[in-house]
C-alpha cells in the first residue's frame, strides 16, 4: 500500500469504489481522453470496472483530492517498468482546475516519493505534441527530453506524434549557513533577482538606489542570518531570516525550477519552528504574480496589503507591500 500525500492544496491517496462517479466523469471528457494515451472513449463504468480490478492494485495511483473541498478533481500514478528501476509518470485533471499548477503540484509530490522512498533511478514520462500544456508541466519538474515517437491515442483510435522525457533524481543540496566568501556572489543573485522580478513594479526612486554595491552592504550586514543553497564558489540561492520574518528569499536564474526554492522555504520555515515562531510572515512586491503563486502554493496566506519601510542608504523608503503569513503550530 503506498502512502497517502499532503501537498499545500492536495491531498493524494489510494483511489477507492465511492470515487467512480467523480472519475468517469473526469475520464470521459474528450477533451481530456484525447490528451493521454491509455484512456479509451467513451470512459464509463466498465472502464472504471478495469480501473479498480486492475490498475489500482498494480501501479502505486493517487486520486488527487482538492483539499479545501475534498473533491476529486484528477488521477496520477506510476506505471512500473518490467526493469524494477524505472518507472512512468501519468496524470490528468477536471478540466475546471486547468491552469491552477494541479498537476504540477501533485506530480512533485509523486516524483519526490518515487525517488526518495520507492527508490527509482529513473522517471519517465511523455506527452502528445499536441498537448504542449502537459510538456510545460512535466518540464516544470525537471523532465529533460529524450526523444520523439508515435504513441498510440485511444480514444483517438490512432498512433500521434509524442516528446519522450525523463527525469533522474537531483543530487540533494544541503542549506547551510554563509561564510563571507561568497558576499559577492549572494549579491549579485539578489541583485538579479531584483531586476528581473522587482524592478518593474517599483518607483523609480526606489530602483536608482537598488545598485549592486546596496545589494552587498545589505547581505553583509546580515550575513549570520542568511542560509545558502548550493557550493560555496556557486551558490544557488539562499534566504534570510528578520526576527519572525521571512526576509528575503532568492534563487539564480539558473536553478529557477529545479526546485531550489522549495528547499529554501522548508528549510527557512524548520528554523522558524526550532525558534519557536509561532506564525511566520514575509512581504511579496505588489504585482509580482510568480513569487506571489510559489508563496500560495506552499500554504503561505496573503492577509493584507501594509505599508513597509524598506531599507535604503540612510534610512527608509515606504512602500505598499502583500502580507502573507503561515501558522508553523
Amino acid at each position: 500500500m503506498h502512502p497517502e500525500l499532503n501537498t499545500p492544496r492536495l491531498h493524494l491517496r489510494r483511489p477507492v469504489e465511492r470515487d467512480a462517479e467523480a472519475i468517469i466523469a473526469i475520464a470521459g471528457d474528450w477533451e481530456i481522453a484525447r490528451r493521454l494515451a491509455r484512456m479509451p472513449h467513451p470512459y464509463g463504468p466498465a472502464e472504471v470496472r478495469f480501473f479498480f480490478d486492475h490498475v489500482v492494485p498494480n501501479e502505486p495511483t493517487w486520486a488527487i483530492e482538492w483539499r479545501e473541498t475534498g473533491r476529486l478533481i484528477g488521477i496520477t500514478g506510476l506505471a512500473p517498468a518490467p526493469d524494477a528501476g524505472s518507472a512512468e509518470l501519468g496524470y490528468y485533471i477536471a478540466r475546471d482546475h486547468w491552469g491552477r499548477g494541479v498537476a504540477t503540484e501533485a506530480a512533485r509530490a509523486v516524483t519526490k516519493l518515487a525517488f526518495e522512498s520507492f527508490g527509482y533511478r529513473k522517471l519517465t514520462s511523455g506527452y502528445h505534441a499536441d498537448n504542449p500544456a502537459s510538456g510545460r508541466v512535466l518540464a516544470k519538474l525537471g523532465f529533460t527530453m529524450v526523444g520523439t515517437a508515435n504513441r498510440p491515442c485511444l480514444a483517438e483510435g490512432k498512433d500521434k506524434a509524442c516528446v519522450e522525457v525523463e527525469l533522474l533524481p537531483r543530487p540533494r543540496l544541503e542549506v547551510r549557513d554563509a561564510n563571507a566568501s561568497e558576499v559577492d556572489l549572494l549579491a549579485r543573485i539578489w541583485y538579479d533577482g531584483w531586476q528581473d522580478a522587482h524592478a518593474k513594479l517599483m518607483p523609480a526612486e526606489l530602483a536608482r538606489q537598488r545598485t549592486l554595491s546596496s545589494f552587498r552592504d545589505r547581505i553583509a550586514a546580515a550575513l549570520d542570518r542568511t542560509r545558502v543553497i548550493g557550493p560555496a564558489d556557486a551558490p544557488l540561492g539562499f534566504w534570510i531570516m528578520k526576527g519572525e520574518e521571512l526576509y528575503q528569499l532568492y534563487v539564480a536564474a539558473a536553478a529557477r525550477g529545479s526546485g531550489v526554492a522549495v528547499d529554501l522555504i522548508v528549510d527557512a520555515e524548520t528554523r522558524f519552528k526550532e525558534a519557536g515562531v509561532r506564525t511566520a510572515w514575509l512581504m511579496c512586491v505588489i504585482g509580482n504574480q510568480r513569487a506571489a503563486k510559489f508563496y500560495e502554493k506552499r500554504g503561505w496566506i496573503r492577509t493584507g496589503t501594509i505599508l513597509a519601510d524598506l531599507e535604503v542608504a540612510g534610512g527608509t523608503f515606504p512602500l505598499e507591500v502583500w502580507r502573507y503569513e503561515k501558522s508553523l503550530r
